[in-house]
């Protein structure tokens, strides 16, 4: 298993022309996980696992992201994990991007865009509270310097601010924000003005699968799921009758599998686990200081 890493320092030329069109965020992606042995970065299980996603029909990657651990990944882990899924996506791929300030964070952008990430999706800074106007000039600088495009990433509960409504569709009109992921608990009246006023060139994407079709009955255009790391051959169907417009048996399939969404709800390690069984990854194994799901993993089947 090789661990090299996909760019050294001296080579980060973005790997994709600076003029390419931005990758569309609609349609079903992965928030992938990130498979570990032995306390490294599992390439040939991240490969495979890509490989089955890829053949299972889903639209794209979020790589290190909260549900790839990566805030608890090295850079150079980040680095490795992108590299490895562009390799099976892509132009599909897009990347979380950490740093202690704006700048930081697209200098990250430019060496996950020199991996293979066509765009970098962005939470709130962590340990600070931020007002509008101060997240508003984080994420203009964010986009301002990046060399890829930015995806606002709004995760409830995760940071101290979350990205208000009236900012997020404000910076919708930046030409280099190509939209927004949404992990919000609930559509409560907020969530609903969102997606229903958002500009067109700012998608919004629902994180919470039990809102999936809720929101994307008002104009949601996609979803970024961790539970379609082990569903997405039912997930897959379910977001084609949407894109369809057949309603009625969209909702059908999802009453269907509503029960194995709200199973998996809270419950990360699980999908490891499951992985681990069905001969996708080596191990089950977490990053410290998250703890192995051990013999507690979930059984629930999909109609």
């Amino acid at each position: 298993m090789s661990n090299a890493s996909p760019a050294g320092a001296d080579d980060l030329r973005p790997r994709h022309s600076p003029n390419a069109a931005p990758p569309s965020i609609g349609g079903l992606w992965v928030a992938l996980v990130t498979p570990f042995r032995d306390g490294r970065c599992d390439v040939e299980s991240l490969t495979r696992l890509c490989e089955h996603l890829d053949a299972a029909g889903v639209d794209g990657l979020l790589v290190g992201g909260t549900t790839g651990e990566g805030s608890l990944l090295s850079h150079e882990e980040r680095l490795l994990a992108v590299h490895t899924a562009a390799e099976a996506f892509g132009d599909r791929v897009i990347a979380g991007a950490f740093g202690p300030s704006a700048q930081a964070i697209a200098a990250d952008a430019h060496e996950l865009g020199a991996a293979g990430a066509r765009a970098v999706a962005v939470l709130p800074p962590p340990y600070v509270t931020l007002t509008a106007d101060e997240m508003h000039a984080h994420y203009t600088a964010i986009a301002n310097h990046s060399d890829i495009p930015v995806v606002l990433y709004n995760f409830l509960g995760q940071t101290p601010s979350p990205i208000p409504t009236d900012v997020a569709l404000s910076l919708g009109h930046h030409p280099r924000i190509i939209g927004t992921k949404q992990s919000r608990p609930v559509l409560d009246a907020d969530f609903e003005r969102l997606i229903c006023t958002a500009p067109a060139e700012l998608p919004v994407v629902v994180g919470n699968p039990l809102l999936m079709l809720p929101a994307a009955s008002l104009g949601a255009r996609g979803a970024m799921l961790a539970v379609a790391n082990v569903e997405a051959a039912a997930l897959v169907p379910l977001w084609r009758l949407v894109a369809d417009g057949d309603w009625a048996a969209a909702r059908t399939k999802y009453r269907k599998l509503f029960p194995m969404l709200l199973a998996y709800q809270g419950r990360g390690p699980q999908l490891k686990q499951t992985l681990h069984e069905r001969g996708l990854i080596a191990s089950p194994e977490l990053r410290s200081p998250l703890c192995d799901a051990g013999s507690a993993h979930l059984t629930t089947g999909v109609a």
